[in-house]
Formats: C-alpha cells, structure tokens, sequence
C-alpha cells in the first residue's frame, strides 16, 4: 500500500527494512518484545556514547 502512493524516495527495499526492524514476521507479540528489548540492552549496555547522550538527556530535562 505504501509503495503505490507514489513517493519516489521509497521502495519495496525500503518497506521490507521496515518490516525487518518492527518484526513483523513474528508469530507472537511476545516473541517480538523480547527480541526488541535484547536489542535494545545490547545497544544500551555496548557503547559509551550512548551512556553520555542519556546523561545530557536527563540534565537537559531536570
């Protein structure tokens, strides 16, 4: 439905990214959360940086 609207910048590639990266090839919505939420502490616990944006985030909005 997306791709017959006519937006030049996007593709099917890009729809099936999007799909990829919401999971919606999986079967339970369960399933689904855990493997975002294994995702997402991987990123949150591997780099640093992501540590020091969520300090400035914080300070920012005290």
């Amino acid at each position: 439905m997306m791709c017959c609207m006519g937006l030049p910048e996007l593709s099917p590639v890009n729809v099936d990214f999007l799909k990829q990266t919401l999971m919606y090839d999986k079967e339970k919505r369960e399933e689904a959360r855990a493997a975002f939420e294994q995702i997402f502490e991987d990123v949150v616990k591997g780099d640093w940086s992501i540590h020091l944006n969520w300090f400035f985030h914080s300070v920012r909005h005290m």
